[in-house]
């Protein structure tokens, strides 16, 4: 049986270490990444791909959701790969915050890598008509631009294989799967390494005793806390469309979308696919009575939508 690892949080240096370990496991074997993650690191993630790179083996992608930013990078490196047909893929040019020429320099040799991979991976043609818009001008970089694609578009276009459709059942077994990796992942999160007490240096010691230290470190914070706080709300910005409320929650929060929030937006999502087939059939399949009135139509739509969603949750726990 293919092993199956998982990447289903936001990409930390910690989660690039951990999945690059477990390729290592599999060395000489074909794998599969199953992906749901709103991106994260650049370095991080150029990491896994640069490890995917080398693999000796098939390495298949299954998109569990969403892929944006770096995790659409890491799809673009994939030898084979599938998505849910409910999933979401978001690409836009590499970008993190840049403190020198040499790590200027890296990111754009990194952007140059990634536009050539995207160019040679997809039909251009067809992105420019699908999305009204050219690679050339998605990797520019004068302005970042963020292009979402559905999975239909993503096929189309060749960045992903095969669409996978979920049926009710199907769907409750991938959102089990989905939360024991979240309980998984977060049984293995890192301990902190906290220093002896007369060890600490706390910052009033450090802005006395290292002044020039302690404004670089400022400067630093305020920088990668503004970075990291938009690609936390970008992360709940996925799924805006079907859950404006629960994103509101998430934003406001403060807190980056655990793997357990992406889960539940997940099912939401095949939730409402389950609207539109539901929709779809009855147009298809009208039932003839004396009187049929929009109100009926609406509530037959709702109690099947209700009763798969009370299943699902009823399996998860919810």
């Amino acid at each position: 049986m293919t092993p199956e690892l998982y990447l289903y949080s936001p990409i930390y240096d910690f989660v690039a270490e951990s999945l690059i370990a477990k390729m290592e496991e599999c060395k000489g074997q074909d794998i599969t990444i199953r992906a749901n993650t709103p991106g994260g690191s650049v370095m991080a993630a150029w990491g896994i791909i640069a490890k995917m790179k080398e693999h000796d083996g098939n390495v298949h992608m299954k998109v569990d959701g969403c892929v944006a930013s770096m995790g659409a990078f890491i799809l673009a490196y994939a030898g084979t790969s599938e998505a849910l047909d409910v999933s979401k893929i978001m690409i836009h040019r590499a970008d993190m915050y840049v403190q020198n020429e040499a790590e200027q320099v890296f990111l754009d040799d990194l952007n140059k890598d990634l536009k050539a991979k995207f160019n040679k991976k997809i039909d251009k043609a067809k992105f420019k008509e699908l999305k009204g818009i050219t690679v050339d001008e998605v990797f520019a970089s004068d302005e970042r631009i963020d292009v979402w694609l559905t999975a239909k578009e993503a096929k189309a276009i060749g960045l992903i294989d095969k669409i996978v459709s979920l049926n009710p059942s199907e769907a409750k077994a991938f959102n089990e799967k989905m939360f024991s990796v979240a309980a998984i992942a977060d049984s293995n999160k890192p301990e902190p390494n906290i220093p002896k007490p007369n060890s600490i240096m706390d910052i009033a010691k450090l802005k006395t005793e290292h002044p020039a230290v302690y404004a670089e470190v400022i400067a630093l914070g305020v920088a990668q806390g503004v970075a990291q706080e938009k690609d936390r709300v970008e992360a709940c910005l996925v799924f805006q469309e079907i859950d404006p409320v629960g994103v509101k929650a998430a934003i406001e929060s403060g807190k980056p979308l655990s793997a357990k929030a992406m889960s539940e937006f997940t099912l939401k999502v095949v939730s409402a696919k389950k609207v539109d087939e539901i929709e779809k059939d009855s147009i298809g399949n009208p039932v003839v009575t004396a009187e049929v009135t929009a109100a009926t139509k609406l509530s037959e739509k709702e109690k099947a939508l209700a009763s798969f969603e009370a299943a699902a949750k009823a399996n998860l726990n919810l």
